[in-house]
Formats: structure tokens, sequence, C-alpha cells
């Protein structure tokens, strides 16, 4: 089965590429598509990201985390070797990849990526980024089935 893999740090250049790019009919229904997975991956990265930081800084009666100065105010307890292991937890969260299959919307999934290979606009900074990233996952899966003979 197709399946797009990117990094989580990704995410979000991916999403704002998709968004704002000039796609038509089939193209545009599978970005819509693309982009409410990744809405749905983008909640799932937060609240792993949530759920890192509680460990590390303190949260009011309700669970939330308590902020001073829009910043994460760190519990009394939390050495410098205790955030250098956050920082190494936030890193491998923003490595982890997530996969966006193909199974239910194929079709629109697959005029989306032809789309965007023809795509006729000048890309630079994290869209180029973004462009690339999504594409090479796209090309990888391609490249996966060929050698598994399921194309």
């Amino acid at each position: 089965m197709k399946t797009i893999k990117l990094k989580n740090k990704f995410m979000v250049v991916v999403f704002t590429l998709l968004k704002e790019a000039k796609l038509k009919n089939q193209a545009s229904r599978g970005r819509n598509k693309f982009l409410k997975r990744l809405e749905e991956k983008n909640k799932e990265f937060n609240d792993e990201l949530t759920e890192i930081r509680k460990d590390y800084f303190q949260v009011d009666e309700e669970g939330n985390l308590k902020t001073e100065n829009d910043r994460f105010i760190f519990k009394d307890e939390v050495s410098d070797e205790a955030k250098t292991e956050m920082n190494d937890r936030l890193k491998a969260l923003e490595d982890e990849e997530f996969e966006v299959s193909f199974a239910e919307h194929s079709t629109k999934y697959e005029s989306l990526f032809s789309a965007l290979s023809h795509l006729d606009e000048e890309l630079s900074g994290d869209k180029a980024v973004a462009y690339d990233e999504l594409m090479d996952a796209y090309e990888a899966n391609n490249t996966d089935e060929e050698n598994n003979g399921t194309r």
C-alpha cells in the first residue's frame, strides 16, 4: 500500500506549501484530503510534545502548562542534565516519521502528486524545502513499490 512518510519537523512547512499551492480539480481535492490528514497528525504530534513538556515544566490544577511572559516555567527540581534530556526527547520527536496512507483517497492523492510534480511556481526558502521533502517521500514510496513488485 502506498504511503508518504515524513519527519514531524516538516509537517507545518508541508502544510503551508500545500495550502498555498495553486491546484485545480482532482488535485485540489487531493490536497484538501491530505491537509486534513496532516491536521490529524499535527494534533498527535502536539499532544506528544505536551506530554514530554509536562515532565519538565510546571502545570496548573487543570493539567495545562503554566506560562510566564509567553514561556513555560521549569519545575524547581529540573537540573541542567534534565534540560538536556528534554531537548534530546524533543529533537527525537521532531525527527520521528509520520505516515499518510493512500488507502482511502489514492486517486485524489495521485492527482495531487502529479500536479505537484508539474508545479509551475518558483519556490524558495521553507516552501522549497517542504516541496523537496514531500516529493522525495513520494518518490521513495514509488521506488519501494517498484522494488517490491507491487506497482
